[in-house]
């Protein structure tokens, strides 16, 4: 389980443009001058990297939005291209939080909008490098029921609107100039309705950014915002129609590339760890991790395929989406525990403090795989509730 770990599929699941496509990007990420910004990078002594300057870099050979029209700033590939990129980033190290957020989630749905205008404004600064942007959407008690927040944006003359609300457990918020939130703009009988997104500059007055305690090395930070003024023009979609919004970019999370990714990790941190180790039953582990990576391979298969499917359709099946994600972080769940219960984490602490952080980080974090985008309770509801409708 090296660099070459999705090797195998490609010939099937990629053209040979698509095949031709990851050499150059592979290259790029091997060249002396990337190297040597993503080796500076690493050595700062923040608890986090700050990758704007390597996606600058990235943006700079027009790969940052390699999938979006060439008039927005990218180089009108497809979603499968994109998914390439992001595989070779985690391959060369590079961290895809910030890139997934800003470019995958908040770019994408700006371009699902029939408004040009939003994405003449917004987009070319995104894939350009010179904006980041992070999703603002939980809240204290609106996590799960994302529809009950409370942050509150009103409207104080015929251009701008005031925001008052604390969004939590946002990531990359830190780093970012905007950040995309969810705000409600009206009472309404149904609390789905009168959500609206807005972009609010990080940086404005009234703005306060600080990290949230906890064991992950990535950390969670809580945005508050005190009257902060935006202009209307930050809107984004339609007023008060957020939710319908969400629901679609929820849809985009739920292809299953992000887990895909994780499980890929995942599995690496536990082959290197294995490196360090001479256990009794090592062969039966070894065949076990490539049964996972057979696992892995389905998932990656079925995440190509709803890829493929919005870029023809626009649109993702649910059905098929909701299984993608469930199958995806249970997966996760499955090789972490698989690691918890055969790995000498005694004798990994002497041989390899380095394998062992890693896989404590994965520890921390895969569990969060089940919640994200929807919990895997939830996804098994939608997935039954929406075959007993075809049935019906």
């Amino acid at each position: 389980m090296n660099r070459d770990l999705f090797q195998t599929l490609d010939n099937y699941l990629l053209t040979d443009q698509q095949q031709q496509f990851r050499q150059q990007v592979q290259e790029f990420f091997r060249s002396q001058n990337f190297w040597n910004i993503l080796k500076n990078s690493q050595l700062e002594k923040n608890d986090e990297i700050d990758p704007r300057r390597i996606y600058k870099l990235i943006a700079e050979h027009g790969l940052l939005a390699v999938h979006w029209p060439q008039s927005f700033g990218g180089q009108g590939k497809t979603m499968v291209e994109l998914a390439i990129l992001v595989e070779e980033m985690i391959n060369a190290e590079i961290p895809e939080t910030l890139f997934i957020l800003s470019i995958l989630f908040v770019g994408g749905l700006i371009l699902l909008l029939d408004d040009s205008q939003q994405k003449e404004k917004w987009l070319p600064e995104m894939a350009a490098g010179n904006c980041f942007v992070s999703i603002l959407y939980s809240e204290s008690g609106a996590g799960s029921d994302l529809a009950a927040l409370k942050t509150r944006a009103t409207k104080i003359n015929d251009e701008e609107y005031e925001i008052t609300g604390r969004k939590l457990y946002s990531l990359k918020s830190q780093f970012c100039d905007y950040g995309l939130c969810a705000v409600r703009t009206r009472e309404s009988d149904s609390k789905y309705d009168g959500i609206t997104l807005i972009l609010i500059p990080l940086r404005a007055e009234g703005v306060c950014i600080k990290p949230i305690p906890s064991m992950t090395k990535e950390v969670f930070q809580e945005v508050i915002f005190e009257k902060v003024k935006v202009s209307e023009k930050n809107i984004v979609g339609k007023l008060n129609e957020g939710w319908l919004a969400i629901s679609k970019a929820l849809w985009f999370e739920r292809t299953g590339l992000d887990y895909v990714l994780k499980i890929n990790q995942l599995l690496s941190i536990l082959t290197h760890c294995l490196e360090h180790q001479s256990l009794p039953n090592q062969a039966e582990i070894i065949n076990q991790l490539l049964y996972f990576g057979v696992k892995r391979d389905a998932v990656r298969i079925m995440s190509y395929s709803l890829l493929n499917q919005y870029q023809k359709d626009k649109a993702i099946d649910e059905t098929k989406a909701s299984m993608a994600k469930w199958y995806a972080s249970e997966l996760a769940m499955q090789i972490i525990q698989f690691g918890i219960e055969n790995l000498d984490f005694f004798k990994l602490s002497q041989q390899s403090t380095v394998a062992l952080d890693a896989f404590a980080m994965a520890y921390r974090d895969i569990p969060g795989t089940r919640l994200s985008a929807g919990s895997s309770e939830m996804m098994l509801e939608m997935i039954a509730g929406l075959q007993f409708k075809k049935i019906g």
